[in-house]
This record gives structure tokens, sequence and C-alpha cells, in this order.
């Protein structure tokens, strides 16, 4: 065990009860344990659980050392954070957050949320109308230039496969932010505010968590999945998938959590 003070990771869970959103998204703590677990056999690493939306309590961030804002079925569209108590009371930490010199990484819903949170707000692919389903499965991960030289992102591998399951993208990149990555789909799916690390991917799914969201957005009534049956089938993601794509998603999850323990 390392001599060094141990790790205060906090992580801020958001998730949505079903009926407040359309789409069912689990927190998979599991997951996360699991990691600093592991990285606590190089440096113990304390695990810290927030639920801002059932208490209305939010991490110090003077108190931790390192964030974690996994997803949510909530987007931060202009009208949640502008207008809803819940949306301007976790912007404005993931704001302090990013301005911050503590590392955070933020998945998903958490990516969209700091984005927010410098007034650049997530689109959806208005085609089919407002939610539309359009990015879904193992994509490759292209990384930009400026991910050459970032403390964590110039040690993930390139052209690799990570999960995605959204329906919203972030447009543009939040002022002073590096980009570090996109896909053959989208072009912002990973970026840099001060330390807090961005990504669009999912990266604590496995394929078991990928088929469970396959058949939610199936039985869901609310999307419109007209020409994305195809992503969403289940035989279809298998035939893709291979063992290793998994242990290629996570990647950046074992980078962060490297980083923090060092």
């Amino acid at each position: 065990m390392s001599s060094k003070a141990p790790v205060k990771l906090a992580l801020v869970d958001c998730t949505a009860p079903k009926h407040k959103s359309t789409v069912y998204t689990e927190l998979h703590l599991d997951v996360y344990l699991q990691k600093a677990r592991l990285f606590s056999k190089k440096r113990e690493i304390f695990l810290s659980v927030f639920k801002p939306e059932s208490d209305r309590r939010l991490p110090k961030i003077k108190e931790f050392d390192a964030f974690i804002i996994p997803d949510s079925s909530y987007t931060p569209t202009e009208e949640f954070v502008q207008k809803t108590e819940f949306g301007k009371l976790i912007a404005e930490f993931a704001f302090n957050l990013a301005e911050s010199s503590k590392y955070s990484l933020c998945i998903c819903f958490g990516m969209e949320l700091v984005a927010a949170a410098y007034n650049i707000y997530p689109l959806s692919n208005l085609q089919e109308g407002t939610g539309r389903l359009f990015h879904f499965g193992y994509n490759r991960i292209l990384l930009k230039e400026e991910a050459k030289f970032d403390p964590i992102f110039s040690k993930y591998r390139d052209k690799t496969y990570a999960i995605f399951a959204h329906r919203y993208f972030v447009p543009a990149l939040p002022e002073g932010a590096a980009h570090l990555a996109s896909t053959f789909f989208i072009e912002v799916a990973a970026f840099r505010k001060g330390n807090a690390y961005c990504v669009q991917w999912q990266p604590d799914f496995s394929v078991n968590e990928l088929l469970k969201s396959a058949q939610e957005h199936l039985s869901n009534p609310h999307l419109p999945l007209k020409f994305f049956e195809p992503n969403l089938n289940r035989f279809s993601i298998l035939y893709r998938y291979h063992p290793d794509h998994d242990v290629q998603n996570s990647q950046v999850l074992d980078l962060f959590f490297g980083h923090i323990s060092d």
C-alpha cells in the first residue's frame, strides 16, 4: 500500500426515476467500486456517492480530490438548465468543478452537463423529431492531435472501440477546451475543460449493459425508432462483438483511476 494520503473520490449520481424521464438509466456503481478497490492496491481510494436530486446535497469541491459524474436519463438542455431547480444546481456545480484544478471524469450526461455549464447545449437530430436515437453500439474512438499531449489521453489507444447509447450530442467545444476525440458520427466525442475529462461514451458498460439498453429503447413508446431497429437488434450487436471490445471500452476508467492514484 502506498504511503501517500488516500484519494477522496466523489461520485455524483444524477440518475432519474423512470417516471421522470422517457428512458431509464442505471448507475453501475459496482463498476466504480471495483475500479476503486483495484487501484487502491497502488493508493487507497475512498469513494463517496452523492444523490443531489433526492437530498439536494452535492460534494464540496475543496473536500475531495477527484470526481465522477456518470450518465443520467436527464438531458441538460437549455430549458432544463435554465428553468429547473435541479438543472441550475448541477450546472453550477459542473461549472465550478471544471474551473477548479480537481480531476473529474464526466460521462455522457456528465459531458453534456459540463458543456451546458458554458452555454453549449446538447442538440438532438431533428430530422425525425427531438430525442431521435442516432448513435448506439460500439464505435471507434478517433483521437485528435491534442490527445497526444494530454496527461491521460496520451495513453489512450487510438481507433479502439467504445460503447455509445445517446440521443443528444455536444455541437461544439466550450471555449478553451482541448478536443480529445471524435467518431465517424460525431465530431465532439471527448474533450477536457480544465481538468474535467468529458466523454460521450459509456465506459461503465459491457455488452450485457448494451443489450439491456437496446431492449429498453425498443420497448419505449416515446422514442421514434424508425430506421434504427438494426442498431438495437440483439443479434446484430452480438455479431459485431468481440470480447476485447469491453476491455477497450473501459480503458478511460482505468486511465482515470490510474492517474488519480499516482
